[in-house]
């Protein structure tokens, strides 16, 4: 994982806390996995226009003016349910809570 946000965001690992709390494949993308960074999205999209992977992404301007995607560019966070496959917004939600300090979206069960 280390590597691979080193290759595709261009963040080395001593700038950040690797904290696993969810992991999803998004399918309909391409099973293409979800990382969930608490970093400000300016700051984010500068590191990973430098990044050696950076042809990985879609550049905002390459996006159709329809996209869905484009209107959550800058406010991810008010992305709707549908912009996600259920695995993909369950991670997005679990991420949600830890960053906010609240209760997980499901009732923990102790087996």
């Amino acid at each position: 994982m280390e590597k691979e946000i080193k290759d595709e965001i261009g963040i080395t690992n001593d700038k950040y806390n690797l904290i696993p709390l969810a992991f999803s494949r998004e399918l309909v993308r391409g099973g293409k996995p979800q990382l969930f960074l608490d970093i400000d999205i300016s700051a984010l999209k500068a590191m990973m226009h430098n990044a050696e992977e950076n042809w990985e992404f879609i550049k905002e301007n390459d996006l159709p003016d329809d996209s869905p995607l484009k209107k959550h560019l800058h406010a991810p966070l008010e992305a709707t349910q549908e912009m996600f496959s259920y695995e993909g917004f369950m991670a997005f939600k679990i991420i949600q809570a830890y960053m906010n300090r609240t209760d997980a979206p499901f009732p923990i069960v102790d087996y």
